[in-house]
């Protein structure tokens, strides 16, 4: 799943924010699982237009959103999408390098850690 997001939406540039859910599932067996929707207005390159997707993030090993004064939290200049350590990690503002290189931020104002991804198209 993390390839095709990656072709489809590469760095999320000039994605906006437009919801963000967190919560708890509980599934039959009595499992809790974490999950996080987020709601985007992201440009997807295989078919050259903008769209409104949903990205969810289920079993959530770490979630960080920090607000702060007078700086956007929802417009994504670009983002990175990768798999580490045996996880998923989407940093929604990571650092940035004049030669295109992207590097999770470990201070990222949004940053998710999770075992699974799906992405949905509204």
């Amino acid at each position: 799943m993390i390839s095709k997001i990656l072709n489809d939406y590469k760095t999320f540039s000039d994605s906006v924010i437009d919801k963000i859910e967190f919560y708890n599932q509980k599934y039959d067996l009595g499992e809790l699982i974490e999950l996080s929707k987020i709601h985007l207005f992201s440009y997807n390159w295989s078919i050259d237009k903008f769209e409104n997707i949903i990205l969810t993030f289920e079993n959530i090993k770490e979630f960080r959103f920090i607000k702060q004064r007078k700086r956007s939290s929802t417009v994504i200049t670009d983002a990175l999408l990768k798999f580490e350590n045996g996880e998923i990690v989407f940093d929604f503002f990571p650092k940035q390098y004049s030669d295109s290189l992207l590097e999770i931020d470990p201070n990222s104002d949004f940053l998710i850690r999770c075992e699974k991804i799906y992405l949905e198209k509204i």
